[in-house]
């Protein structure tokens, strides 16, 4: 699974992005200046000089509440049990080939290292990717970069999550998204 917008909410989205990236190559000056006044991290208010309608600005702003994880593959993943451990591996794992859940002392451990219990995940409604979810998070942290691990289980179907998300300064950010029925 991966996160995705359906294909019409995608073009649209480009093509609202390309009239915004156009609008604002025209009118620089003003853009850097309405950054300015609104600060990092907030959204500009609507102007006409963004080169789109307000209702194209509108679904720009809130198109995060449009995503879903869409399937993208199947695959098969070996999982065997012990009285101590739960060990997932498979060639869909393409960040941690091979994860060993050790119940004594809340931990995983992959290639990268042993990864210790971090947080609990709490069902809410601001979980808008995948619905409501309950799980637990892992993480291993070095200097340059982390790896974190989250397994749970969807309230309503019962589905399990496993959301693996590796982070290296200067690389490009790997996430992996499972879904099993």
């Amino acid at each position: 699974m991966a996160p995705a917008l359906p294909i019409e909410m995608y073009e649209l989205f480009e093509e609202i992005a390309f009239k915004i990236r156009l609008a604002i190559t025209i009118n620089q000056v003003w853009f850097l200046d309405m950054v300015q006044q609104v600060g990092p991290g907030k959204p500009l208010p609507y102007d006409k000089r963004l080169g789109v309608t307000e209702e194209e600005y509108e679904f720009f702003i809130g198109v995060d509440e449009y995503w879903k994880l869409m399937t993208i593959g199947e695959t098969v993943i070996d999982v065997h049990k012990s009285d101590s451990s739960t060990e997932l591996s498979g060639a869909a794992f393409r960040i941690a080939k091979r994860m060993v859940l050790n119940y004594k002392d809340n931990t995983i451990t992959t290639e990268f290292g042993e990864l210790p219990y971090k947080s609990e995940i709490v069902p809410s409604d601001g979980q808008t990717l995948t619905g409501r979810w309950a799980g637990h998070v892992w993480r291993l942290e070095k200097e340059m970069e982390y790896l974190q691990i989250s397994i749970g289980q969807h309230e309503e179907s019962g589905n399990i999550y496993i959301y693996i998300k590796k982070v290296q300064i200067g690389s490009k950010i790997e996430e992996f998204y499972m879904l099993h029925h």
